[in-house]
């Protein structure tokens, strides 16, 4: 025989929540308009950002990142005892 979750039991659940939840919920901090570009130093658990369209610059006022890629130099040399090779058959 099967048993089945009834409609008052999942509706008394759901209520137990939602009382649980405005009892111990905890409350957040919004942060608008320009105080909400903030960074790591300002989050905390429960920090919340509010971000309108009305908040952000125009377009094209800030300038654009420049922090393209790089060709960086390989490791010194290898471990001593171990041969190693540059091997360039797969780049183009």
């Amino acid at each position: 025989m099967r048993s089945f979750a009834s409609p008052i039991g999942i509706w008394s659940a759901v209520l137990v929540g939602i009382a649980a939840t405005a009892v111990f919920g905890q409350s957040f901090v919004v942060f608008t308009g320009t105080a909400a570009y903030g960074d790591w130093y300002s989050d905390a658990p429960g920090v919340r950002r509010k971000i309108t369209p009305a908040d952000m610059p125009p377009p094209y006022a800030t300038a654009s990142a420049n922090n393209g890629p790089s060709v960086v130099a390989g490791p010194p040399h290898p471990v001593p005892g171990r041969k190693c090779r540059l091997d360039l058959s797969s780049s183009s």
